[in-house]
């Protein structure tokens, strides 16, 4: 660093810690001013008499931050490649040349290169195990790759490796941690018999972990995080109550400790050149994730689990202080792309919900707000295409353009891999032929989606899979095979307290009673059925709900309660219809449904 052929001036041992200093000032400001950081760790790495680690760490801080906060790759990789010549009279276990090992890791990732970062951490497993710390960090680090990639079966060896080596090293905290980071994956895999081994092993660990309270309920939040949301992947809402309970209680007793010095966690990485990497027991420094993700999470699985249950209002609210949450970290620098994928699954409940209280034109705003975050990142638009299309194909279907929702739900096919994902776009699909009278596509999605051949593990699957032939069955002059469908649904819905359900079922049960001229039994379904979609609301169950009761009472002879039934349908018609409106005006509402493919047109 020399300037019109005069040698830049060498500085003392005190410029040097207050440059570093300033450097860590400059980085942690809010935002972060991250030129002057840089120039400060370049102005220390004049310093006489470094040693080859503080010019290691000077080198591989710059290079971090050139490759974190720049696209300046080229000087990145400059500075990185200077670190790396300078470890190489370190041990192979030395805690630097690992640190240089892992950004190199990081490097290849950014330029998208995943497999070369896996390649070079792979390499350094094999005379990292003298290193507790970088060996564990490794392990989780390629895991955190491979589970980008969705490739499940390479995560778990790894995984399996960690659990392994932390039962060597006698740590059970670590070794609980590796145990409930492979249920995750398991559960991903829809591996339920390995999973229930899993968690049970987990669980029997955590209860007899008595070292450090903070850890244990750490271990517990990620533990009941599992079950709450395995139950809710089985439609078994009423069961996971007191589970959902626990984990609340467990989330608020988490927030009373203060958060460890040193956290590390295996969705955002603690700076690697961080001196706060340092301490007596480094291993036991890792966390699923810092107490603010977890309170976010939470909020999630306790949206989802209302969603099931129709509580739509709840559903909102939750999800709502859960995006405030992930703003204040996007406001102070913290965004990362696990909170953007939090909040999309925080969009498709909010998404849904609107859609189904007839906030149409809000849905449409957010199913925009979710392609902006999608078009932000192209690994999240590849991973989430398929859902961005069936919210779409959803919302779509809401303001009556079948054709548009068809197209939708049928791309959302071509890219989806989850099963149960499969099985809600058919029953879609089914619904949308059977409004549309395709009578050749309803049969053919009526066969893929029979509750007789159905392969799931989701409750709510089934019951919507006999709801949808009970429909078709009632609209086909078919009464008693129509009941038993939906006597069926309603069994499976109010068996786990699924208010939707219930009501959809309660109503063309008493639409079919109504059929057979059967009027008190039939109001004795659609009674309950109103209450239901009030409570929750649904404003199109409701329209359904009261029309019928204005023919029945009009049938009934009975003129003051069908004109009561008459003036709540206008109503709630009419609030539907100017719901319909606003959605439909919206500039962005016809380019939004009848895209198909190519470049998503909105959200710029």
């Amino acid at each position: 660093m020399e300037c019109a052929g005069v040698p830049a001036p060498k500085i003392g041992a005190y410029e040097y810690y207050c440059l570093v200093g300033l450097a860590e000032y400059f980085k942690n400001l809010n935002p972060p001013n991250i030129r002057l950081s840089i120039h400060c760790l370049q102005a220390a790495l004049l310093t006489d008499s470094l040693t080859p680690e503080q010019e290691t760490n000077l080198n591989l801080n710059i290079a971090i931050l050139l490759m974190r906060h720049t696209v300046n790759f080229e000087e990145a990789k400059c500075y990185l490649d200077k670190a790396w010549c300078l470890v190489q009279n370190f041990p192979f276990y030395h805690d630097m040349r690992l640190q240089v090992v892992v950004a190199f890791a990081e490097f290849n990732k950014l330029q998208n290169r995943s497999a070369v970062g896996v390649d070079i951490l792979r390499k350094s497993l094999d005379y990292s195990h003298q290193n507790s710390y970088w060996h564990i960090y490794m392990l989780f680090e390629i895991t955190n790759i491979l589970w980008d990639q969705k490739d499940y079966p390479s995560c778990l060896h790894y995984l399996e490796i960690g659990v392994n080596y932390s039962g060597q090293i006698q740590n059970a905290y670590l070794q609980t941690l590796f145990l409930l980071s492979k249920a995750m994956v398991l559960l991903c895999q829809s591996n339920f018999n390995e999973l229930s081994l899993v968690m049970n092993r987990s669980s029997q660990l955590i209860e007899s972990y008595v070292v450090n309270p903070n850890q244990k309920e750490s271990l517990r939040v990620f533990l009941l995080t599992l079950q709450v949301y395995q139950s809710v992947l089985f439609g078994n809402a009423k069961a996971c109550k007191p589970a959902l309970k626990t984990l609340q209680q467990s989330m608020q007793v988490l927030t009373t400790y203060e958060e460890g010095e040193a956290a590390e966690n295996i969705v955002s990485r603690m700076d690697p050149s961080s001196s706060e990497y340092i301490s007596e027991n480094r291993a036991e420094h890792f966390h699923w994730m810092p107490k603010k993700y977890l309170c976010i999470l939470v909020y999630l699985v306790t949206a989802m689990h209302s969603f099931q249950t129709g509580h739509i209002e709840k559903v909102i609210k939750y999800c709502e202080k859960a995006m405030a949450l992930i703003a204040r970290q996007n406001e102070q620098g913290g965004s990362t792309r696990f909170l953007k994928r939090i909040e999309l699954f925080l969009l498709e409940q909010t998404i849904q919900s609107r859609i189904l209280i007839g906030n149409k034109a809000i849905a449409l705003q957010e199913i925009i707000r979710s392609a902006t975050i999608c078009k932000s990142d192209m690994q999240l638009m590849r991973s989430h295409l398929a859902q961005l299309h069936i919210l779409t194909g959803l919302y779509a279907s809401s303001t009556n353009s079948f054709e548009a929702a068809e197209t939708q739900f049928c791309v959302a096919l071509r890219h989806v891999t989850q099963p149960d994902l499969w099985n809600f776009i058919n029953l879609h699909l089914g619904f949308i032929y059977l409004k549309m009278r395709k009578q050749n596509e309803l049969f053919a999605s009526l066969q893929r989606i029979s509750p007789d051949t159905i392969r799931t593990s989701s409750l709510i699957l089934k019951a919507y899979a006999h709801w949808l032939r009970g429909l078709h069955n009632f609209m086909g002059g078919l009464y008693q095979e129509a009941r038993m469908d939906l006597r069926e649904t309603m069994r499976l819905a109010t068996a786990e307290d699924v208010n939707r359900i219930s009501a959809c079922a309660l109503v063309v049960l008493g639409h079919v009673t109504m059929y057979l001229s059967n009027f008190p039994e039939s109001m004795n379904m659609l009674q309950p059925a109103l209450e239901l979609s009030m409570k929750m609301p649904d404003p199109e169950i409701q329209l359904w709900v009261v029309g019928l009761l204005r023919d029945i009472y009009r049938m009934m002879q009975q003129p003051h309660q069908e004109m009561q039934m008459a003036q709540t349908q206008s109503q709630v018609f009419q609030a539907l219809s100017n719901e319909h409106y606003q959605a439909t005006a919206h500039p962005l509402h016809q380019l939004m449904i009848t895209w198909t493919d190519g470049e998503c047109p909105v959200g710029d």
